[in-house]
């Protein structure tokens, strides 16, 4: 697709782990943040044949700041020839990532970065002031896995960031750290902030935390979190109670009230998952426009005539 038939079809958004285990004490009922809203994902179809669940942004829920759209993708029994192919595109403003829990990722980008992720990898890249990239997810064929499973966050950067040189990190599975409870009922994978003395691979501009939360056979665990941050739950698969009988389930967003912590616990059944973010807000203003997310509209229209002019880079499929 060439610049100009880009920009007149884009009118909204584009869509082995070392194991350590730690000490944990059960946070006070006071402490736990409680449940402020729950929504329903809606489904959005982004290319011909190929729907995804949108938690954010849902009307009346623009963002959670800074996280301002979280697209879930499956999970979904594909053949050896189907996935999701998403042709070069352009970004500025914010760090789109894609989380690959079943499934394989694939990205190219004009800074002639090209990598792969496979199950539990992380693809994270940070626009700043424009790159053009493209993706493909599909199964994880070298492994025979039938299944495609993922999660695609932008994370808004902070007006002092927003024109930097963008950047790309590949998180492979085995470069995120692992802390196990409850003799491994409850396992919090660390892909970016700490907890419980684990530290997260990816570099961010924002002070955000993301976890990706397993829970089995009743597990349960107390997750600390800084008192100015946002937290939000999102539902990846099977129930997940909430500091107590509050639940969020596969392909529901829950946004949490203030608090020092958040209580996870396992609801009888097959093995649930959760992404689990929670964000220093940012708490400026916002524009966004298709694949750019600037502080203004004067900023919209200049990234559109800088990709419209090339200087975005090159990218070709």
């Amino acid at each position: 697709m060439d610049r100009k038939t880009f920009l007149k079809t884009l009118t909204g958004t584009a869509f082995g782990s070392g194991m350590s285990t730690s000490a944990q004490g059960q946070m006070a009922t006071s402490d736990l943040r409680q449940v402020d809203r729950l929504l329903k994902a809606k489904q959005v179809q982004v290319a011909p044949g190929f729907f995804i669940r949108r938690a954010l942004p849902l009307r009346g829920l623009n963002m959670v700041d800074p996280f301002l759209l979280l697209d879930h993708m499956g999970p979904k029994e594909i053949g050896p020839d189907e996935g999701a192919f998403v042709p070069p595109h352009p970004h500025r403003g914010f760090e789109p990532v894609t989380f690959i829990f079943e499934g394989s990722a694939e990205h190219k980008d004009s800074m002639g970065n090209h990598g792969k992720v496979h199950s539990g990898g992380v693809q994270w890249m940070t626009a700043g002031k424009g790159v053009i990239h493209s993706e493909r997810i599909d199964r994880e064929a070298e492994e025979g896995r039938g299944k495609m499973h993922g999660v695609q966050l932008w994370i808004n950067l902070p007006k002092k960031d927003k024109m930097m040189e963008p950047a790309y990190q590949n998180i492979p599975a085995e470069k995120i750290p692992e802390v196990a409870f409850d003799g491994g009922k409850a396992k919090v994978r660390v892909v970016a902030g700490s907890v419980f003395d684990a530290k997260g691979p990816a570099k961010t501009f924002t002070p955000i935390n993301a976890f990706h939360v397993v829970l089995k056979a009743k597990g349960q665990v107390d997750i600390p979190f800084p008192e100015d941050h946002n937290v939000c739950v999102y539902g990846l698969d099977g129930v997940v109670t909430l500091s107590g009988d509050q639940r969020v389930e596969g392909g529901e967003l829950a946004v949490m009230a203030n608090g020092k912590g958040l209580r996870l616990g396992h609801v009888e059944g097959a093995t649930a998952q959760v992404l689990l973010l929670s964000g220093e807000p940012i708490k400026e203003p916002v524009v966004s426009h298709g694949p750019f997310v600037m502080n203004s509209m004067t900023e919209i229209q200049q990234a559109f005539e800088d990709y419209s002019n090339g200087k975005m880079g090159q990218l070709e499929e």
